[in-house]
């Protein structure tokens, strides 16, 4: 999806599934679409601040500056994805990335949503995400999720 040129981004996704979702990994691309002289396999920070998931009313929060290295915990749990998903031992998962690349090539957002209440099976989930950037974000950005459920 298309982010418009602004400071703050809204994205409301409503999905009508029988599974729980689990985690959901959140990526920047600017002007890399249909660009065979970008490499589609990096992302961008576009300046972000602040990022929360709203799922049904519960907020998972991550609030961050990339341009001053304030990303401890959003490098973190990005980088124990492969541990809580695939249930490994650190020392197995260990991510060889760097706080330096995730900043500037892999800065994906990684919320775990797993300790949702077991109530909310069988309903229409709803997802909200909501961005702040410290500058305006660049023409020809496009955002990813992806939501790995049960």
């Amino acid at each position: 999806m298309n982010i418009p040129q602004k400071s703050s981004f809204d994205w409301r996704l409503r999905i009508r599934t029988t599974k729980k979702a689990r985690y959901i990994l959140v990526g920047f691309q600017t002007n890399k679409e249909g660009n065979q002289e970008q490499n589609a396999s990096l992302f961008d920070h576009c300046d972000l601040k602040n990022m929360w998931i709203e799922l049904n009313e519960e907020i998972y929060p991550a609030s961050l500056s990339f341009p001053n290295m304030k990303l401890t915990r959003a490098y973190r749990h990005a980088a124990n994805f492969a541990e809580v998903y695939y249930n490994m031992t650190n020392l197995i998962s260990l991510c060889s990335i760097t706080p330096s690349d995730y900043r500037d090539l892999y800065p994906f957002m990684y919320f775990n949503v797993s300790k949702q209440s077991e109530r909310m099976k069988d309903l229409t989930v709803d997802i909200r995400l909501k961005a702040e950037f410290n500058t305006p974000v660049p023409a020809g950005t496009i955002i990813y999720a992806l939501i790995i459920s049960d």
